[in-house]
């Protein structure tokens, strides 16, 4: 027999979208609460920037002022509401879009279903976490690898969260640390106004691109960086040192959703919670999680550490 619940979903971002579109549909009974002034979540633009205070405010937002999406739009609908090109002022119809589009497509009625939209300080929030059936959206934490020396360093670091364009970098030399999706992306941004741009990346393509010249004069491939020192110079880990202005830690975030999944994942929890489907008993959920980290240790993988 289905049963209808009382659901409050943390966050008005596109997870947390689906999330209560997924159980509205189900038949649950949801409020969403969103600390901003609007929805969107991380699309939310803002240039607002975070310091490196501990008791700082938060900026949720990692978006930088150029920012398009690194897969194509295809994979950013859901079912019955594709992210398809749209006709109008101001609308990005490339196959890799803004973020702007992206916000414009969260927002403009697709996922439409009534939301009781509240604002909540997050100590508050938290509480809730324990107290109801409650879907989270994850707080990304950023992810910057220890340097030795750094604290002694007299130069400026950040991390990508803090990017918002390039101008600020205009005739500095600029470490980044990091080639991935960031990395790629605002590298190719600093290569019109940085005076040099040294990367360091840990792959198996770094010594290829190491033995390769590249075809744009201030950009330079490196393996990790090993140490900084207080005169300002940076020393990677094949010995050569350069003088910097900047590190720039394009190294990700501690939580990692990937967008196509949002869907199925709330669509299976949605169902879960009606009693549309039924969970595993207790001994067949450990024999699974037993057989995961069997094949983990097979393949040469750690599993992860209990907290």
């Amino acid at each position: 027999m289905r049963h209808s619940r009382s659901v409050a979903v943390i966050g008005a971002g596109a997870g947390g979208l689906v999330s209560a579109r997924e159980l509205s549909c189900e038949g649950h009974h949801v409020v969403v609460f969103e600390r901003n002034t609007q929805i969107g979540g991380t699309w939310v633009y803002s240039p607002e920037i975070e310091s490196d205070d501990p008791n700082r405010t938060r900026v949720h937002s990692s978006l930088f002022n150029s920012l398009r999406t690194n897969i194509p739009r295809e994979l950013m609908g859901v079912r019955d509401y594709p992210f398809v090109p749209r006709e109008g002022k101001d609308r990005d119809q490339r196959r890799f879009p803004s973020h702007r589009e992206v916000l414009k497509s969260l927002g403009n009625g697709g996922l439409n279903f009534d939301l009781k939209m509240g604002l909540l300080i997050m100590t508050f929030l938290m509480l809730w976490l324990f107290v109801l059936g409650i879907i989270p959206t994850l707080e990304l934490q950023r992810f910057m690898g220890l340097i030795g020396g750094i604290d002694r360093w007299p130069g400026e670091q950040l991390h990508s969260h803090n990017y918002r364009d390039p101008e600020s970098f205009r005739g500095k030399v600029v470490v980044l640390i990091g080639y991935s999706s960031s990395g790629t992306d605002i590298s190719q941004e600093l290569i019109e106004v940085a005076k040099e741009i040294h990367i360091a990346r840990k792959s198996a393509r770094t010594t290829k691109l190491l033995n390769t010249e590249s075809i744009i004069n201030n950009v330079s491939f490196h393996p990790m960086v090993e140490s900084v020192r207080k005169d300002g110079t940076v020393v990677f880990q094949d010995g050569c040192v350069v003088s910097a202005d900047v590190i720039l830690h394009c190294t990700g975030y501690a939580n990692v959703v990937s967008f196509p999944m949002f869907e199925l994942q709330r669509n299976w929890v949605a169902g879960v919670l009606s009693n549309r489907i039924a969970l595993p008993s207790k001994e067949e959920m450990l024999a699974d999680v037993n057989a995961f980290y069997e094949e983990l240790e097979a393949f040469g993988k750690a599993q992860a550490s209990d907290p």
